[in-house]
């Protein structure tokens, strides 16, 4: 591995400093690790990147759809979900995944 790029904005800083500690010391990891790592001694869970364009995780999205059940809100929840946190608003590749969730929660 040459070089890296972590493509989230809202990437940890603790995790971001760790992968770079770990490229620079040449550390081996397998391929699954440096996809989503977490850093040695960590106890938070890094959520599954479901936009990766704009950096929303499932668990926010997740989040965002109980907050929307608990505030009634109706209508196009998939509207809803792109209009708040902005995901399936670039490359469309994350939808699929969007409408499964709002899916599994209603």
């Amino acid at each position: 591995l040459e070089s890296f790029y972590i493509h989230a904005t809202r990437a940890s800083d603790k995790l971001r400093d760790w992968l770079t500690q770990a490229a620079i010391q040449g550390q081996s990891l397998p391929r699954a690790q440096w996809l989503m790592p977490s850093p040695p001694g960590s106890t938070a869970a890094v959520s599954e990147m479901v936009c990766a364009c704009v950096g929303v995780s499932k668990d926010s999205i997740v989040r965002q759809i109980a907050s929307m059940s608990e505030l009634g809100k109706s209508g196009d929840a998939l509207n809803e979900l792109k209009a708040t946190l902005k995901c399936g608003t670039q490359c469309g590749s994350c939808v699929p995944e969007l409408k499964k969730l709002l899916a599994q929660a209603s």
